[in-house]
């Protein structure tokens, strides 16, 4: 299937106007002035994204995927995260760290976790 974004003011990563994009296969694969969904072939998703900006996915390099805290003790741990916490706000790709707590929480885990996003389509670095 083909996503078409029509109308969003393009960052890529500097500002290059008002844009349509097209992605096909996952990738994108077109950004021009005006794309016409009638001339592409097969199943067409359109988003209509006027009055919106459109930015590349946003790199986040600290991030603490099974949990950070508990310095203090275990009641100030954070919980886990999810994968909608990342790509809610933009992160498309990210780097999990452990932290400070090696009692309860281990690189095993961290692995396990950044394997579970990788499957769920979150690119770790």
């Amino acid at each position: 299937m083909q996503v078409l974004i029509k109308n969003g003011e393009v960052y890529a990563p500097d500002y290059v106007g008002k844009k349509d994009i097209l992605c096909a296969g996952g990738k994108l694969v077109a950004i021009e002035e005006h794309i016409d969904e009638a001339g592409l072939a097969g199943e067409v998703e359109v988003i209509d994204a006027k009055g919106k900006n459109v930015v590349p996915g946003f790199v986040d390099t600290h991030q603490h995927f099974i949990g950070g805290g508990g310095e203090g003790g275990f009641a100030t741990r954070t919980p886990e995260l999810k994968l909608t916490d990342q790509t809610l706000n933009g992160v498309t790709t990210a780097l999990g760290l452990l932290g400070t707590d090696d009692l309860s929480r281990h690189v095993e885990s961290l692995l396990a976790k950044t394997m579970g996003f990788r499957d769920e389509a979150l690119a770790p670095i």
